[in-house]
């Protein structure tokens, strides 16, 4: 379980380091093209569900909760689920999926990872002003203190006639 744990805080997934808040990289008026942005997620709750063999086995689950800061300030927040499909000695490989709550809307994620750094998974679409929005998002590296993590965000608005 500690190492699904260890797991959900590397999902840790955003907070853009030196980029406009998420809000103001897409407004209203012009919601296609693409964006990139880089984020640093601080952890605010983690909850391990042991299912099964007692530690890590198929269907043990991460929630988590994370704070989405710019330079040290939050902007946002994010809600992530991760369920084990297969584990072995060395590795967990999980079908994760999780919501970026924003104040003009919401940017959904999911995707399979074997939390090997930096992995992408993909954004799956949105809602206000995302709601035309696709892309990935990888996570590079956990940091030091194992509760926060950088990540880029690269959406791609599609345009609708």
């Amino acid at each position: 379980m500690r190492k699904l744990a260890l797991i959900g805080a590397t999902l840790a997934l955003l907070t853009p380091v030196g980029a406009p808040p998420i809000a103001s990289a897409a407004p209203t008026a012009a919601r296609h093209g693409t964006q990139v942005l880089h984020y640093i997620a601080h952890q605010t709750s983690l909850e391990v569900i042991d299912v099964g063999t007692p530690g890590d086995s198929p269907g043990d689950q991460v929630m988590e909760t994370e704070a989405l800061l710019r330079n040290g300030v939050q902007f946002g927040r994010d809600a992530i689920n991760c369920v084990a499909i297969t584990v072995t000695a060395t590795a967990v490989d999980a079908l994760c999926h999780g919501a970026i709550v924003l104040d003009d809307g919401q940017i959904e994620f999911q995707g399979e990872t074997t939390f090997s750094t930096p992995f992408t998974i993909g954004v799956t679409g949105g809602t206000g002003i995302y709601q035309n929005v696709g892309g990935q998002l990888t996570v590079e590296r956990t940091l030091p203190n194992e509760v926060d993590d950088v990540t880029t965000l690269r959406l791609v608005f599609f345009e609708t006639r």
